[in-house]
This record gives structure tokens, sequence and C-alpha cells, in this order.
């Protein structure tokens, strides 16, 4: 009896009970006779697939990327007990995709300038300064014409055409005046409106903007200021500065200094590494099966499900929110899934060839990129 076959039966005598017998001490005649012949067939061909399949991988070095095409062109049913090891009770053909070979570019020739990031200005410092404040400022009732840097509850209507448009009404929308939140041109036209009082002015939206059937339209908005109130800021001193832990307000100017310059030395950092997986994409060489992109396409949608879940939507309100069908969302995706499949093998590549000491998978990719960006890196 070959082992497969025995490792079969093993498997079975623990499922199968029978009895006058216990469970796990079935006679092999008597498991058989219950369960069938080809019971036992598929579980040894199951076992004999397994085992044999994994060992030829190993033994030629193969990486499969997808569970292989099995074809079965032998099989001996009911084998003798009596056979010794040797007798051949599966032969078979195993078809898979591999990972595909990866001719990496030159990496000397990969180059980017990492540019040394601007040091915050007072007036970015200040910035920050204002919008901390604001957060424990104290509002006051105000019966005089809006100014700059009022806050207001206006409601609003727009038309393009004489035509309403989605999001071009709201009956109640606070603003800081002068903050930018609006299209340009439009808190400019609250300034020196009364409370109670109503305005329709003209004005146009930006060729940029975002909603693409408004930009560069010529609207006309009704604007009624409901509440206009003036923004006291507390007074940048030792005790405002001891609830975010400074007890000198310089230091904790400073030290909005020093986070500024940190975000923009993340954010330089951020854009040489992307130029230089942008640089080492374009030289690839690969022959990439369809599988690979199909698979990255589907993890990236897959993980999008899981995010809109957990805001309380459902799949179908998250693409009727964005407008969008499943196909052509995962049309915008393929470029990028693409891209992921192509760049993540070359990082593998770079970390096997340049034998980078990484503990796992999840380093691995990280200390690739990092050692390409020191490699490719010239400091202005």
């Amino acid at each position: 009896m070959t082992h497969f076959t025995e490792h079969a039966l093993d498997n079975l005598r623990t499922q199968v009970k029978v009895d006058g017998f216990r469970t796990g001490r079935v006679p092999n005649d008597v498991l058989i006779k219950q369960v069938g012949q080809s019971v036992v067939d598929a579980e040894t061909q199951q076992h004999a697939l397994a085992d044999t399949y994994f060992l030829a991988v190993k033994e030629h070095s193969l990486q499969p990327i997808e569970n292989p095409n099995i074809n079965v062109t032998k099989q001996v049913t009911a084998p003798d007990p009596a056979a010794d090891d040797d007798t051949v009770v599966l032969e078979y053909t195993a078809t898979v995709i591999v990972l595909p070979e990866i001719t990496l570019p030159n990496l000397d020739k990969l180059a980017v300038e990492q540019k040394q990031p601007a040091d915050p200005t007072p007036e970015e410092v200040e910035t920050v300064l204002t919008y901390l404040r604001r957060q424990k400022a104290i509002f006051k009732e105000l019966d005089r014409p809006v100014e700059k840097g009022d806050w207001c509850d206006i409601g609003y209507a727009g038309t393009v055409g004489g035509v309403a448009k989605d999001g071009m009404k709201n009956e109640h929308h606070p603003i800081l005046v002068g903050d930018g939140n609006l299209i340009p041109g439009f808190e400019e036209n609250l300034i020196g409106m009364k409370k109670g009082e109503t305005k329709t002015f003209p004005i146009r939206f930006p060729k940029g903007y975002h909603q693409k059937e408004l930009a560069n339209a010529r609207a006309e908005f009704t604007v009624t200021v409901h509440e206009v109130k003036e923004v006291v800021l507390p007074p940048f001193d030792p005790e405002f500065t001891s609830a975010f832990g400074f007890d000198d307000p310089e230091k904790m100017r400073e030290a909005i200094a020093n986070n500024l310059r940190q975000e923009r030395a993340e954010e330089e950092l951020n854009r040489v590494r992307e130029e230089v997986l942008a640089q080492l994409d374009r030289g690839l060489k690969v022959d990439m099966p369809e599988s690979l992109y199909v698979q990255e396409e589907q993890r990236m949608v897959d993980d999008l499900k899981k995010q809109v879940e957990g805001n309380k939507l459902s799949w179908e309100q998250y693409l009727a929110q964005i407008k969008r069908t499943e196909e052509a969302l995962r049309k915008e995706l393929r470029p990028q899934a693409e891209r992921h499949v192509r760049v993540g093998l070359a990082l593998g590549m770079v970390v096997k060839e340049q034998q980078l000491d990484v503990k796992d998978d999840k380093q691995a990719a990280g200390a690739a990129i990092d050692w390409l960006v020191k490699k490719a890196t010239t400091k202005s």
C-alpha cells in the first residue's frame, strides 16, 4: 500500500463512525466498504497531488503565482493493499504560471535631485498660531456690517444660466469671511452686508473647479446673512501656550517652525521616492502575466470596499456617490494596479541582488526604496 493511500485511509478513519468500532480504529477493509472505493481514491489523489506538486516546485526552484492547472493522465483505482510503496497510483501534468523574469534598468543611471525645503516664514508660523487660537476663540454677536475675519451664518442659492445646480444651495453655511474656503470672489461680496440682508451677485467658477460641469461657468448667487459674529482670539501669552505644553510663547513658535520644517522635509522625501520609483518602473523589462494585474486590481477593490463599509456605507451607495459603475472604477484603478505589481516585483529583485538585510517581506519594499533613494539622490 502506498503511503498516499495510508494517509487517505488514516484521514478518513478519524471522520467515519462504524457500529462496533471505536473512532479511529476501523479496519481498512471495513472502512473502504463503508465509504466506498471512489472516496478512498479521491482522498488518495488529493494527498498524492499535495505532496508531489510541492516537492516538484521545490526541486525545480519554481515560484508559482497561482494555483496549478492539474491534468491527471493515469490513476490506479483500488490499488492492491499488498503492493509495495513504489506502486504508481497517479500520473499527472501540472501547468502553472510562475513569476516572470525581470530585467532591472541600470540602477547607476537613476538620478533625482533632492531639494532643501524652504525655511518657514514668520507669516506661515503665524497662520498656524491663528488656527490654534481660533480653536479657543470667543464669538461676540454683532450688529454692524460684515468685515473680513468675521464669522457668519449664511444661506445661499445659485443658478447657472437660470438653472439651479447640485451643490449650489445651502440654508445654513458657517464661514469665516476671508479664509478663502468658497470660490474666489464669493466672500468679498459678503463684506458690508448686515444681518438679515439679502444680496444677489454674479460670479464665475474657476477654470479648474472640481465639478467639471461648473468649471469656468458664469453663475448667479442669492445670499442671505443670518448671523454675524466677531471672532475674539485669546492673547498669545503663557496662559494660552501652557494648554499646549509650552511655558514660553517663543518656544511654541519655534516648535511650530520645527514641525513645519519636518513636514516639508517629509514631503520632499516622498516626492523623491515617487520619482525614483517612476524611473525604476520606466526602465523595467518584464513580460507580466495578466493574472497578476487582475489579482492586484481585485485586492485594491476589496480594500476599498472594506474602507467604505467601515464608514457605514454600502458599496452600491459609494458607487452612486462617486457616479461610477464598478467596471468604470476598475478601469480607473487598473494603471495603478499594474504599476504596483511591476514596482513590487522590481523592489523584490533589488533586495535580492543587493543582498539587503530584511527580516520579512513587510520590510523588504521599504529597505529597497531607501537603498534606491540613497543611491539616486543628489542634494541641492
